[in-house]
């Protein structure tokens, strides 16, 4: 949620934490007046983490009110997962021309469509094993270091998976 949004608290569910990190938890509706108001209350969660001089806000909005179906640990999760899924876009999109179709027959297109996404599952395979192999998170493996040097380690007959774990 964007810091200019306006809102109404309509119940705070949970407010803590330490020093570093705190947490709200509340229903509230978007829009603090009558003409700008949203018709249905949802779940704003404010995760605000202090780290020496600065402080960074994150806001999550859901429409799951209750925090025992979806509690605020899960709720950033599926963010970051939603994340994640906008990086594998990106990975179709800008590092493996998807968004590029040169033909306009349907089979033709639909071959490039899936060569590419057979590609980006294996590029994704060997992301998963780098890390593993690194005992690094998997985010932390470069996706555009990957499609831009796989080409080369396969030329010099490498190790694709060693290339890129040293």
């Amino acid at each position: 949620m964007q810091d200019k949004v306006t809102y109404e608290a309509i119940q705070l569910l949970y407010q803590g934490g330490s020093h570093a990190v705190s947490v709200r938890d509340q229903i509230v509706y978007l829009g603090k007046y009558p003409t700008n108001r949203a018709a249905h209350a949802v779940r704003l969660i404010e995760v605000t983490i202090r780290t020496g001089k600065s402080t960074r806000i994150h806001r999550y909005i859901t429409n799951v009110l209750d925090p025992n179906q979806l509690s605020v640990y899960q709720v950033v999760q599926l963010y970051r997962r939603r994340w994640d899924i906008e990086q594998v876009f990106n990975l179709l999109k800008t590092h493996l021309k998807l968004s590029i179709l040169p033909s306009a027959h349907q089979n033709a297109m639909l071959v490039q469509i899936f060569a590419t996404f057979t590609i980006s599952q294996v590029i994704l395979a060997m992301r998963a094993e780098i890390a593993r192999q690194a005992g690094a998170d998997v985010r932390e493996v470069s996706l555009e270091y990957l499609v831009r040097y796989t080409p080369r380690a396969l030329a010099e007959k490498r190790d694709i998976i060693a290339f890129f774990v040293q």
